[in-house]
């Protein structure tokens, strides 16, 4: 990297590639892709509570812990993930679903909740 004085530019074989800004840009989305969110997960480790929760097929008080996470984070992309794979294992499909678009709203491009939406969406439809 180098700073021209006004911003941060990639240099490769003497030719700027790309500003800070574009490479912050694409951290962002390389980030998104691999499921972490956007918001920094609450460093109590309530979300790997609440995982270890869903994990024990507790989703009562997984869904508690983690509306009270997206109350502090809204836009965490990987709590509002569980949080659809929690309501539907308290079978609350429809809830689910509204959490999991929410997350595509967000990114639209956020593979985990894009699989459990169709999932969920084909066993709301039940067989054909």
């Amino acid at each position: 990297m180098v700073f021209t004085g006004r911003y941060w530019a990639v240099r490769v074989s003497g030719k700027k590639h790309a500003t800070f800004g574009t490479l912050a840009a694409m951290l962002l989305v390389a980030r998104v892709a691999i499921g972490l969110p956007l918001a920094a997960q609450p460093a109590d480790g309530s979300f790997q509570q609440a995982l270890a929760l869903v994990q024990q097929g507790k989703a009562a008080p997984a869904i508690e812990l983690l509306e009270k996470i997206l109350t502090q984070s809204p836009a965490d992309l990987k709590a509002l993930n569980l949080l659809g794979i929690a309501l539907v294992g308290s079978g609350r499909r429809v809830e689910a679903n509204q959490r999991f678009a929410k997350a595509l709203q967000i990114d639209p491009g956020f593979v985990p909740a894009l699989k459990n939406l169709a999932a969920s969406e084909l066993a709301l439809a039940g067989p054909r």
